[in-house]
């Protein structure tokens, strides 16, 4: 509950502001095309100077950059963009920050419900879903070299789906949450030219509120086999992060999650690192 945790509300109720006035790196609201208009901007105040940075790395060329990433989905994607910005790579890589934060997936649902009765329904700015209509127009116009799509863990609620209660790890479920990632991997896909889509498993949350171990395995298995039918690169970050259902919180004195479900500050640069040779090991592109 957020009234027992207050440092989340703070923290999470500056990113949902950042959306509503547009101080982030992107609009969860905005289509590509307008996206563009706002980068043909030439008074940086008008539009911050975060926007002002983003739109800097959409002009840029690809000669000039060493790796670009696109980070889609959730927090977690959100959280990881600096840290990657950061990593131990010379020229350091260029981000776009295409996570929306706080979004929901699979999109079509309409709301969830918690133990403690509490009702959230999965409308507007504050909960908007994860792949946005914007996401092929910065594809096509970023030109990353690796694209990121990253989600945590989802929710322990109970789920509305077309005037029905569902759970995960059962149908109809199942069979949405497939769909629409193999749909999310094939929009992204389709303008990455020889950019590799990479999958990230989803480490177990160990926050006041963590769905069940065994339905984020559920999770991470319907990931696993859609990356395998998509030709998706799948990274193991739960495997990594949580070697036999045992999570990690530190690596080398560093905290990887100080809330135990985002990373941040240096545990984000830590995972972020990892994530990136997981995708170099391969001989992917970069």
């Amino acid at each position: 509950r957020f009234d027992q945790h207050p440092e989340i509300l703070q923290r999470d109720a500056h990113r949902v502001d950042d959306l509503r006035l547009g101080h982030g790196d992107h609009r969860v609201d905005q289509p590509a095309d307008q996206r563009e208009v706002a980068c043909t901007e030439r008074t940086p105040q008008a539009v911050g100077e975060r926007r002002r940075r983003a739109c800097e790395r959409l002009s840029t060329t690809a000669e000039e950059r060493s790796e670009s990433i696109v980070g889609n989905c959730g927090f977690d994607a959100h959280d990881l963009a600096a840290g990657f910005e950061s990593i131990n790579e010379k020229p350091s890589p260029t981000a776009f920050n295409a996570g929306v934060a706080g979004c929901h997936f699979p999109p079509d649902l309409d709301a969830a419900l918690f133990a403690t009765g509490y009702l959230e329904r999965f409308v507007g700015v504050t909960k908007p879903a994860c792949d946005p209509p914007w996401e092929p127009g910065v594809v096509k116009r970023f030109k990353p070299d690796i694209i990121f799509w990253i989600l945590s863990d989802h929710i322990n609620a109970k789920l509305l789906y077309r005037g029905r209660w569902i759970r995960p790890c059962a149908e109809p479920y199942d069979s949405m949450y497939r769909r629409s990632l193999r749909e999310a991997i094939t929009r992204l896909q389709a303008g990455a030219g020889d950019a590799p889509v990479v999958v990230a498993t989803a480490a177990y949350g160990r926050y006041y509120a963590h769905s069940p171990d065994s339905e984020t395995d559920c999770d991470n298995q319907l990931r696993r086999g859609v990356a395998a039918a998509t030709g998706a690169q799948l990274v193991d970050l739960a495997a990594y992060i949580c070697p036999n259902h045992r999570c990690r919180t530190k690596q080398d004195g560093v905290t990887l999650r100080p809330d135990r479900l985002h990373y941040e500050g240096a545990g984000a640069r830590i995972v972020a690192q990892w994530l990136f040779d997981q995708v170099k090991a391969t001989g992917a592109r970069g």
